[in-house]
């Protein structure tokens, strides 16, 4: 081989691995995000139950809360 085609060999195969590792992180940079996304969301949804649990109590609407509580909720009470 040509000292010219050896640097083109080697030139393509740094850029390929370039591209091999770039595509790498951005997966796992995706991934984090789409966890963190995930979290945020399930927050989200359980500030909006909490809302809606407090507006219950405070309407007195004993229906919605108990759709909102489980069934075998148990309150502990101290003394």
């Amino acid at each position: 081989m040509k000292t010219s085609q050896l640097k083109f060999v080697n030139t393509i195969f740094l850029a390929s691995s370039l591209f091999v590792v770039i595509g790498c992180q951005n997966q796992a940079e995706k991934a984090e995000l789409d966890k963190f996304k995930a979290t945020a969301q399930m927050q989200e949804q359980n500030k909006e139950i909490v809302r809606e649990v407090i507006n219950a109590i405070d309407s007195g609407d004993l229906d919605k809360l108990g759709n909102l509580l489980s069934h075998n909720i148990c309150f502990h009470y101290f003394s």
